[in-house]
């Protein structure tokens, strides 16, 4: 949805968020010192309005006030292809199925397709790279 429409609010409440969210974050934001659920709001606002590097900088922001949930660490992946950051997201991901997370072979199997990491999983030690692009 994000790559094939210019819609906004959508994607918001999509991702967990919505005008009244955002309009607490806008009044919390002005303060000189936030927390890391404020940092997430605006990553959300920013990745709905397709604006990938603030998105992802608000992200890693949130990121560094401590554990995270599946779905927001691969948030931050696709973040960081959205950025030209492919290589790290590679290295990330080969972490992550060395630990055997729930979910991220079908993730993997995503974001190969989606930024072409074939090549960059394999340099990063992935030895799972090759049966996830047959899959797709």
């Amino acid at each position: 949805m994000l790559t094939e429409t210019s819609l906004e609010t959508l994607p918001l409440w999509l991702l967990g968020s919505d005008a009244d969210a955002q309009t607490a974050v806008d009044v919390l934001a002005k303060q000189a010192s936030y927390g890391a659920q404020v940092e997430l709001e605006l990553a959300l606002r920013s990745l709905s309005a397709r604006e990938y590097r603030s998105a992802l900088e608000h992200l890693e922001a949130y990121l560094a006030a401590g554990d995270v949930s599946p779905a927001i660490r691969n948030l931050h992946l696709y973040l960081l292809g959205q950025n030209g950051r492919g290589a790290e997201a590679a290295a990330r991901i080969a972490s992550l199925q060395g630990r055997g997370h729930p979910g991220v072979e079908r993730f993997v199997s995503w974001f190969v397709q989606r930024f072409e990491l074939a090549a960059a999983l394999t340099e990063s030690g992935s030895d799972r790279t090759e049966p996830l692009a047959s899959a797709l």
